[in-house]
């Protein structure tokens, strides 16, 4: 099963490998991507692939899903780059573990296109 997000105890961050804490913020953010994918419409009926299948239509002609898909892909590159940073210093020590409440609080919203 996926791994459960890190609470932010002072000694936790002692308890987790680097290895363990990336696969968690990547399972943690690409989760929170397929979550909001799937709240629009997109994916399976599971709502897995949720983001990449949004992102697939970044080069429609349709109207709604091509304007979904470039607005997807531009909001995954910035939680990327987002969560990576957070990652980043926790692995470096310059701060402590975040929530997943917190985690997400800090990523860019997404703002879907009107169409």
């Amino acid at each position: 099963g996926k791994m459960r997000f890190p609470k932010p105890e002072p000694e936790a961050f002692d308890a987790y490998e680097p290895a363990e804490l990336q696969a968690a913020f990547v399972n943690a953010i690409q989760a929170h991507l397929d979550q909001v994918a799937a709240a629009r419409g997109y994916g399976d009926p599971d709502g897995r692939f949720a983001m990449l299948s949004c992102c697939t239509y970044a080069a429609s002609q349709h109207p709604r899903f091509g304007a979904d898909g470039r607005a997807a892909v531009t909001w995954r590159d910035e939680v990327w780059q987002v969560g990576r940073t957070i990652e980043s210093d926790v692995l470096a020590g310059r701060r402590s573990i975040p929530s997943l409440e917190e985690l997400i609080g800090e990523l860019p919203v997404m703002v879907w296109p009107e169409v």
